[in-house]
């Protein structure tokens, strides 16, 4: 799906995916026979299209940041760190993968990475942020989502977007996202005011009343 952003160029859009579409993204990853790598990636998806973390928030993610007991996630972001409350969903995932990670994984500095890399040349280190381009960018390929201006970062205005639609609560969205500037934010409700008063509607060529009396006659 792709709209405007106002107050942009014309060739600037929101991409984004329905949560229909997100599921088969998550649909793609669930065919693999490899548990690791199926939860790991359903677990990304859903900290990218449903909770709005960005790439590099997704890559410098630790486990010690993660509170499973009170299901809080300690996200080290763009410019300012923040504390988001996920939904059960995105925590049961986020179990399921630590469930078919290594029992010891090498701590990176003062922390032990979150998600993990299946490289060769890199196993079981700290999945960098080009990995998980290539990750989600194979799902949109062999689900048919990829074109041209479509990466991973459609997946985080997925979030905004379907977030917007189901409460239309800008500050929410905000919050969730980790918009200093509300501006930023309000793309999302411009883009649900586009998708639901199509005002063209109002124009469409109709024929006239009587002319249409004269035809039946």
């Amino acid at each position: 799906q792709d709209l405007y952003v106002p107050n942009a160029t014309p060739d600037e859009l929101i991409h984004f995916f329905t949560p229909d579409q997100l599921y088969e993204i998550c649909a793609f990853y669930g065919e693999n026979d490899d548990a690791f790598l199926r939860e790991r990636n359903i677990a990304i998806v859903y900290l990218m299209g449903v909770e709005g973390l960005r790439n590099v928030e997704v890559h410098r993610m630790n486990r010690e940041d993660l509170d499973a007991e009170v299901g809080t996630i300690f996200v080290r972001g763009k410019g300012h760190d923040r504390r988001i409350f996920p939904c059960a969903e995105t925590m049961e995932h986020l179990r399921a993968y630590l469930a078919e990670c290594p029992a010891k994984v090498a701590r990176d500095g003062a922390f032990t990475p979150m998600f993990l890399s299946d490289s060769n040349r890199h196993k079981f280190g700290r999945l960098a942020r080009t990995g998980i381009r290539y990750i989600i960018n194979q799902s949109l390929v062999e689900t048919g989502f990829k074109k041209p201006g479509v990466s991973c970062h459609a997946l985080r205005h997925s979030a905004g977007t379907n977030l917007y639609a189901a409460t239309k609560d800008l500050r929410l969205v905000q919050e969730t996202l980790g918009h200093r500037d509300p501006k930023t934010t309000a793309r999302y409700a411009h883009v649900q005011e586009r998708m639901n008063n199509r005002r063209t509607a109002a124009i469409v060529p109709r024929p006239h009343p009587a002319k249409e009396k004269k035809w039946e006659d």
